[in-house]
């Protein structure tokens, strides 16, 4: 494949991105993790489409590109000014700002989030529900900008070829085919006309 392949999660860490919603805990400080006061807990912080986010005391925070624990860091030491020794706690709440796009013979095809789960091509697929009877596996390829790969994910699912196990990135479009140009289609003295499967 032209695309990096996938490594079972080795160095992977979930980077957030604009409109991703985090939340951030500050321990026995409800005023600052809750500064609103209402009863919702599950009210996270947006961030922006320049990649920040505003938190009090710690001022405007730059989130994206960065992984959670870069960005408590960052408010741990903008709170040093006014907590002696604050205990801050950043998760992603909605995973919204990296996705990519499963098309073709799978079992629900649309747009899968990128999350902290490693976005290699197993897991995408395994989102999507699944492939179809008339999916090829053989044919299944991924588009990255203006470059497009073909990858065998029977080989992957049969052989455990991991090399096409593509790690898949932001904005990739994964097309799997339908297996119609492997069809013969049986005709004259049988019981039954039918397509069948070229192996």
């Amino acid at each position: 494949s032209a695309f990096a392949v996938g490594s079972a999660g080795v160095g992977y860490e979930y980077q957030v991105a604009p409109q991703d919603v985090l939340r951030v805990t500050v321990w026995n400080h409800p005023e600052l993790t809750n500064p609103s006061g209402t009863r919702d807990e599950l009210v996270g912080r947006v961030v922006n489409a320049d990649g920040r986010f505003f938190f009090p005391y710690a001022g405007s925070v730059q989130a994206a590109g960065r992984t959670v624990n870069q960005i408590r860091d960052d408010l741990v030491t903008g709170l040093k000014r006014i907590i002696k020794t604050p205990q801050v706690d950043v998760s992603v709440m909605q995973y919204r700002g990296q996705r990519v796009h499963i098309a073709g013979e799978v079992r629900t095809p649309g747009i899968q989030a990128i999350n902290d789960v490693p976005p290699d091509l197993t897991e995408m697929l395994a989102r999507a529900g699944g492939f179809t009877a008339e999916a090829d596996l053989s044919a299944v390829t991924i588009t990255r900008g203006t470059r497009t790969a073909r990858v065998d994910v029977q080989s992957l699912y049969y052989q455990g070829d991991m090399r096409s196990n593509v790690r898949l990135q932001p904005g990739d479009v994964v097309n799997v085919p339908e297996r119609r140009d492997n069809r013969v289609f049986i005709t004259g003295e049988v019981i039954r006309p039918a397509p069948l499967w070229m192996p």
